[in-house]
């Protein structure tokens, strides 16, 4: 007896095969954006399990980009991207059988009153399904920006701080921002420290990288003092900032050559064209 598996049914639940593309959200996968103080907004990709990590960071960037060129904007200044991804359970059911034969079926052989059955076609077996659930991550970046005529940058990366963190040096049940890093051509190099923790910009409490971010644009005076504890004694210090508009725009253009290749954005989306 032969036997030929000709029907297999998979049915698959949740479970993405193609990664997610280029497109707005309607609630789930794709590109969204908002706005968060004056010029500052976010831009965000959320992909699918099937979507790599730099894919979806690419798709967040090239979306900021899209919407200050909308702008009439010539720079994006990205300030800060954060890592938002998430896990997600995926439900897989396999569905198969039953199996049918050519030949000799099994059910009726060789022996008894049917006789051999050669040449007879049918199926035997059982309808099985069997579900299995993984976790697979789903990648996700928000990507904080501003669109300007020129790009101005204090060159120094931060995190924020919870208010356990904070529980030692405030009493207010506040977190904080810490200076993460300063780059080589920061001029705040001898200003700040990494390590120094930040609570106020230009006398506005911060918790958040993101609210450091609006006291600087809130503040209508020329310079930007902050005020930091620095091995738990307070400190004040004026932030300086650098001309990054031609670094900028260099990044920028990576950023669109790269995703202008990407199935879905080249010849589709205006800025590509």
């Amino acid at each position: 007896m032969r036997s030929i598996a000709i029907m297999s049914l998979i049915a698959l639940v949740g479970c993405a095969s193609e990664p997610a593309s280029y497109k707005e959200s309607k609630g789930k996968t794709g590109f969204s954006d908002k706005i968060v103080d004056q010029n500052l907004r976010v831009s965000t990709f959320q992909g699918n399990s099937a979507t790599k990590k730099e894919k979806a960071q690419l798709y967040a960037k090239f979306h900021a980009i899209e919407l200050c060129k909308e702008m009439n904007q010539p720079y994006t200044h990205i300030l800060t991207i954060r890592d938002t991804s998430f896990q997600k359970e995926i439900t897989q059911t396999n569905t198969y059988g039953p199996t049918y034969y050519y030949g000799v079926s099994p059910y009726y052989g060789r022996y008894g009153a049917y006789g051999a059955g050669v040449s007879m076609y049918g199926a035997y077996g059982p309808m099985n399904t069997q579900t299995t659930t993984d976790v697979k991550p789903v990648p996700q970046f928000d990507v904080y920006f501003e669109c300007v005529p020129k790009a101005m940058d204090a060159r120094m990366s931060f995190k924020s701080l919870s208010a356990s963190d904070m529980k030692n040096l405030m009493q207010d049940v506040k977190g904080g921002v810490q200076v993460e890093e300063i780059l080589p051509d920061s001029p705040n190099k001898n200003i700040l420290q990494v390590g120094d923790i930040i609570i106020k910009g230009n006398g506005t409490r911060v918790e958040k990288v993101v609210e450091l971010y609006q006291a600087h644009r809130n503040s209508n005076a020329n310079q930007f003092t902050v005020e930091f504890f620095r091995n738990g004694k307070m400190k004040s210090a004026n932030v300086k900032f650098l001309d990054v508009t031609e670094m900028v725009g260099t990044a920028q253009n990576e950023i669109l050559k790269e995703a202008c290749k990407e199935d879905g954005i080249k010849g589709v989306r205006d800025i590509c064209k």
